[in-house]
């Protein structure tokens, strides 16, 4: 089953590399013309995350090398009207093609208000209006308890490490270790470094509903602490097929 599970796994991943984004105009500027990609808006909480495309209108220059397109992972707060970057490239060509100028990821950055009238609010209100998107889940595997999935279209890689987001579909309801209130699943997003073999939680989520559905019941602190993947797991399965593929 683990086998089967990456070779799906692997085959959605070189898929979604190869991919061409599904580019929506949102704004444009003296600047750029400024794209979203809702395929690629997910939601946790309050918060949603999509990736933006400024497609410049003249070459603008990083360390002495000229760029004409940059892409953008931001988190939108859709409560507290605010955004932060969490991934960003410059590109040599128009629309994200060409060569990588520079990367910069890692730590999320500082949170910002979002500019009324900006191009910044035109991508807020874009993804918060669309934040229910249904994510694109694929089975893992499963144990007593829970069936596992994950989806490839929240891959964010950084040096050696991967992110994804997971979803345990639970077969009997779960209680919360906060207030004792069932929940029926969960979803984390992992991080996973590809050369110690390790996974830590970034952030997590108990629902009321089945596949992420209902209402939040609790969401959980992070990052948490680095774990060893044991051999078997379910995420020794992601780590196998998202370490394989960097």
């Amino acid at each position: 089953m683990n086998r089967l599970a990456i070779a799906s796994l692997l085959a959605v991943l070189t898929l979604s590399g190869t991919a061409v984004a599904e580019w929506v105009r949102v704004d444009e500027s003296d600047i750029a013309v400024v794209y979203a990609d809702p395929a690629t808006i997910r939601s946790m909480g309050s918060t949603a995350r999509m990736w933006s495309l400024g497609d410049l209108k003249s070459p603008q220059e990083i360390r002495g090398k000229p760029y004409l397109s940059q892409k953008i992972l931001d988190e939108h707060d859709c409560k507290d009207r605010r955004y932060r970057a969490l991934h960003l490239s410059q590109h040599s060509g128009q629309m994200g093609s060409g060569t990588v100028v520079a990367v910069y990821s890692g730590d999320p950055g500082a949170w910002r208000p979002v500019p009324p009238g900006s191009t910044g609010e035109a991508l807020w209100e874009f993804a918060c209006r669309k934040a229910s998107a249904a994510a694109e889940w694929l089975r893992i595997t499963a144990t007593d308890s829970a069936v596992i999935y994950a989806d490839s279209t929240t891959i964010l890689k950084a040096d050696n490490t991967v992110r994804i987001w997971e979803l345990s579909d639970f077969k009997t309801a779960q209680s919360s270790p906060t207030d004792g209130k069932p929940f029926s699943s969960l979803k984390t997003e992992g991080e996973y470094d590809c050369q110690g073999s390790r996974r830590r939680t970034l952030r997590i989520a108990a629902h009321s509903g089945q596949m992420g559905g209902g209402e939040i019941i609790y969401e959980g602190p992070g990052p948490g602490e680095w774990r060893p993947v044991v051999p078997g797991s379910f995420e020794d399965v992601v780590w196998k097929a998202v370490c394989g593929s960097k």
